[in-house]
């Protein structure tokens, strides 16, 4: 495990000297988000630049699910408070599966199938522990097989490669000594080893933690405010490398680009193209109306469009939305209007299923063929 401090010397160093090389870092001074191509022949991408986005099909459904997660054979998962559900009969129904003690806070498959389940009954509260449960069997048995101190684990801080390598990340609680651990376990959740340690200061904890399918890179941004920061690590953890200042909590990854959510007012995405080298915000909500909030999540369907769900907290007064485009082409799918005073939007969004559907709270997407 590397030092971030000794890297973030190191930036002070190249930063003294090279002012324009803000975003180069890697032992020393180096290009962010390195070039490289998708592992084996690129995606074809059903979309075309220069034709208007395609329409899609979105409608409510009767019940109210969060937390999500899809397996690899595409059954759709959620949750409601502190049970786990099956979506089906192409997203109209659901069925329970089982039932936790605390409130669910993040799902999340292994590509083998192994199903692991966060319960936390208060994120913020570091006398309530996060639980860890692992399943082998679609949900029907659990057991546990981490708890987590003083911090929590969401449906951002879960992440796996190819190898069934496990990311977890600390959510939680910004005191010093909380919430700045990532931890991997390469063992199917059995034991588990600190990987990266983010600045031990007061208001930075743990984003989002995601794995690049193109190139195998291990993701993992932080915040809040002053101390927000993205590292990337390219050897499955052992070494990290500070890319850029960026507050960024969600990622999608296509075979030209890296689209970013982040967590600002303006309802923001940021496009990092692999081949130019070159960060370019695509979206800000806010200018295309009484639009913004936090992107706390995305998904691509397999038509290859984004989707980009906002949301507003009780004290903002923009409209929660859900947009829709290609990463540099946007439009506003969903204009959810709220009330003064309350939380609302959507706070993740599913991937794809085996219907090709995917979900929000109370809202199913058919994603175009």
């Amino acid at each position: 495990m590397i030092s971030l401090a000794v890297q973030r010397a190191k930036l002070l160093a190249c930063w003294k000297y090279l002012p324009f090389l803000l975003l180069a870092w890697n032992a020393g001074c180096d290009r962010p988000e390195r070039l490289l191509a998708p592992a084996g022949p690129a995606a074809k991408l059903a979309l075309d630049s220069t034709r208007p986005l395609p329409e899609v099909e979105i409608r409510r459904v009767k019940y109210s699910l969060g937390f999500f997660a899809v397996s690899p054979a595409g059954q759709a998962f959620g949750a409601a408070d502190n049970t786990l559900y099956r979506i089906v009969d192409q997203g109209d129904r659901i069925e329970a599966v089982h039932s936790f003690a605390d409130p669910i806070q993040g799902l999340h498959f292994l590509p083998n199938g192994y199903l692991f389940v966060s319960i936390d009954q208060d994120r913020w509260n570091p006398d309530k522990p996060c639980r860890i449960y692992r399943s082998t069997d679609q949900g029907l048995s659990f057991e546990r097989v981490r708890t987590l101190r003083a911090s929590c684990a969401l449906w951002w801080s879960f992440a796996s490669d190819s190898q069934n390598n496990l990311y977890l990340g600390e959510y939680g609680p910004r005191d010093r000594g909380l919430s700045k651990k990532v931890w991997k376990s390469a063992d199917l959740g059995r034991t588990w080893k600190v990987v990266l340690q983010i600045p031990d200061v007061d208001g930075a904890h743990v984003h989002r933690v995601a794995v690049d399918p193109y190139t195998g890179d291990i993701w993992v941004t932080n915040g809040d405010g002053p101390h927000e920061a993205i590292y990337v690590s390219r050897d499955g953890g052992q070494r990290w490398f500070w890319q850029r200042f960026s507050q960024a909590t969600s990622v999608v990854f296509t075979p030209e680009a890296i689209i970013w959510g982040e967590d600002t007012y303006e309802g923001a995405v940021t496009r990092y193209d692999r081949q130019a080298g070159i960060y370019e915000k695509t979206l800000s909500a806010n200018l295309e109306g009484n639009y913004g909030g936090s992107v706390y999540d995305m998904a691509r369907g397999r038509s290859g469009l984004i989707y980009v769900p906002m949301m507003k907290y009780a004290d903002q007064t923009h409209r929660p939305s859900l947009w829709v485009g290609d990463g540099r082409r946007w439009r506003l799918l969903l204009d959810l209007g709220s009330k003064r005073g309350r939380f609302a939007g959507f706070v993740q969004i599913s991937l794809p299923d085996q219907w090709g559907y995917l979900y929000v709270d109370r809202y199913k997407i058919r994603d175009p063929e």
